[in-house]
């Protein structure tokens, strides 16, 4: 619409510039505000004079600038309540205890404390000092000195950030971080998720961090912790200063323990480490397992390397690989192979099928169905051998029992090389007598 000048009204008296007046033309009566009015000159009201002391608002978009020295000169419906407030936008508005604060655009969004401010986006809402909304809507900022960007997040701690869409930062929340995904929780200070959905840091988990996943959780009084990617791993409450890498439904029970990836792992004792595989347990002090699946660390120091189904439930025991072997007592050694048994205190079976060394500091190299049950005797390998009771026991064969300690037990002996004199032999040596006809003798 053109402008018109009016060139006198006589004894008009004097109103505000937000007043309507009527005016007609052609006929037809128009309310106009009287900023819109101007005078012979030609300059025109747009900017004009609030209700507060030197504030300013766009005239004729029914802004307010109630605060003083606060401005609405921009956008249409704003309110600036407070000392020193900036609004714009649509249907935006400062309030309550709001100094300072400012409203840059968007449409229904609200400051009700001083120091904050919104840039953009719609349906937000700070309550807190210091504190600021990027963009985003359903944004929720009650944490002083907090931002919040995206849709339907709620930030209560202090000091905290949060992005994505329905996360949540709580009271207990100080200086957190929530940089995206959807439907996240942080209750602990200085506490930390990347992204992904449905992860939770539980209160008193100070320092501790989700970085991605889905269902993960850190449960309480678990610092320092971390939970790197995967879905329903849990950091149990109070394993302290442990880590899963990633996987799926991991458990770390007790603190300073680690889980690097794989399924279903559990670790229950201090200090554990399970590499990876899955249905893997370690359950008492630095206990190991480093692979496989269905591998069980049950005692202080035991060690399981890969394989299936192996148990080291000895103190300091230890299984290289294979599957189904059993290391049971004190600083026993399964190397590897299939169901062996080391169940004397320091006995060894490196591997085969089917072996046992059952008693003190006894051993089986490798075969199949051998069994060193003495103490200090051993098996090299073959079949079916048994050391029985006899200590100081050694058998090289198969199919052989010892029946006497101190001796060693073959199927057949074949000598080479044996010396033709016993000149210079200690006593217990064999030697031939070549000119007796080939007797064997004993110095």
């Amino acid at each position: 619409m053109p402008t018109t000048t009016i060139c006198a009204l006589p004894n008009l008296t004097p109103v505000s510039p937000t007043a309507k007046i009527p005016v007609e033309q052609s006929g037809t009566t128009y309310s106009v505000y009287v900023c819109c009015i101007s005078g012979g000159g030609g300059g025109g009201g747009i900017i004009v004079a609030g209700a507060g002391t030197e504030s300013s608002i766009r005239c004729g978009v029914d802004n307010q600038a109630i605060g003083n020295y606060s401005a609405a000169i921009v956008g249409r419906c704003n309110t600036a309540s407070g000392y020193g407030d900036f609004v714009g936008g649509y249907f935006n508005s400062t309030s309550g205890y709001s100094t300072n604060s400012s409203i840059l655009g968007g449409t229904n969004n609200t400051i009700s404390n001083y120091a904050s401010s919104i840039l953009g986006g719609r349906c937000n809402s700070i309550s807190s000092i210091d504190s600021a909304i990027l963009s985003g809507c359903f944004n929720v900022v009650n944490g002083s000195r907090a931002t919040a960007s995206g849709y339907c997040n709620l930030i209560c701690g202090n000091g905290s950030f949060v992005g994505g869409y329905f996360n949540t930062i709580s009271a207990y929340g100080l200086r957190a971080t929530i940089s995206g995904g959807q439907a996240n929780q942080v209750n602990s200070e200085e506490s930390f998720i990347g992204g992904g959905q449905f992860n939770n840091i539980y209160q008193n988990s100070s320092r501790s961090s989700i970085v991605s996943g889905c269902c993960n959780f850190i449960n309480n009084s678990t610092i320092d912790s971390i939970i790197g990617s995967g879905c329903c791993n849990t950091i149990n409450t109070s394993a302290c200063w442990s880590m899963i890498g990633a996987g799926t439904c991991n458990l770390v029970g007790v603190n300073e323990s680690f889980i690097g990836a794989g399924r279903c792992n559990v670790t229950s004792g201090g200090w554990n480490f399970i590499g990876t595989g899955c249905g893997n347990t370690t359950s008492n002090y630095f206990s190991n397992v480093v692979g496989g699946s269905l591998n069980v660390a049950s005692n202080s120091n035991a060690f399981v390397g890969a394989g299936q189904q192996n148990i080291a439930s000895g103190i300091s025991s230890f299984i290289g690989a294979g599957r189904c072997n059993t290391s049971s007592a004190y600083y026993t050694f399964v190397g590897a192979g299939f169901c062996n048994v080391a169940s004397g205190q320091r006995s060894v079976v490196v591997g085969g099928l089917n072996n046992t060394a059952s008693d003190y500091v006894s051993f089986v190299g490798g075969g199949s169905g051998n069994t060193a049950s003495s103490c200090f005797s051993a098996i090299l390998g073959g079949k079916s051998n048994s050391t029985s009771t006899f200590c100081d026991s050694f058998i090289v064969g198969s199919c052989l029992t010892s029946d006497r300690s101190c001796a060693t037990f073959v199927n057949n002996l074949s000598i080479k090389n044996i010396p033709t004199s016993a000149a210079g032999l200690p006593a217990g040596s064999v030697w031939v007598d070549t000119g007796a006809g080939n007797v064997l003798k004993i110095v």
